[in-house]
C-alpha cells in the first residue's frame, strides 16, 4: 500500500513488482538476441543457469569507501554514509524482488576480491 500511495502522489513512477517484471522481460529479450554482459541486479538469477557465467566482484569496506570517494569526488566520511545507503537499497531490492536475504557464493562461478587486485583494468 505504501508503494501504491507513493505512486499516486508522484513520489515513484512504478511499483517494484512492475519493475521486476519489466527487468526480467528486458534481460531475457536482450540475452537471447546475442551474447551480452549484464552488470548488477542479479540478472544471473533471471537467465537459464546453463547460459550464464556468473561473476561477483567483492571488496572490503575500507577499499569500497576509498573507491567510492574517488569516483564521487567526495570525502571518505561522506562516501561511508553513501555506501551504507547503497548497500541497504541493494539488500532491500534483492529481498523484495528475489526473496533473498544475501547472495550465496554458490550462485557464482567466479568470485574476485578486489582488495588484492591493485589495478583491475
Amino acid at each position: 500500500m505504501g508503494e501504491f500511495g507513493a505512486l499516486l502522489f508522484g513520489e515513484k513512477s512504478f511499483i517494484k513488482s512492475d519493475y521486476a517484471r519489466h527487468l526480467s522481460q528486458a534481460v531475457l529479450s536482450i540475452a537471447f538476441i546475442e551474447p551480452t554482459i549484464f552488470v548488477g541486479r542479479r540478472t544471473h538469477l533471471i537467465l537459464p543457469r546453463d547460459r550464464v557465467l556468473a561473476v561477483r566482484f567483492i571488496g572490503g569496506r575500507k577499499h569500497r569507501i576509498k573507491r567510492l570517494a574517488r569516483i564521487l569526488n567526495v570525502k571518505e566520511q561522506e562516501a561511508d554514509s553513501k555506501l551504507d545507503k547503497i548497500d541497504k537499497e541493494q539488500r532491500d531490492f534483492f529481498k523484495e524482488v528475489y526473496g533473498k536475504k544475501e547472495a550465496s557464493p554458490y550462485e557464482f562461478d567466479l568470485v574476485s576480491n578486489f582488495d588484492y587486485i591493485s589495478k583491475p583494468q
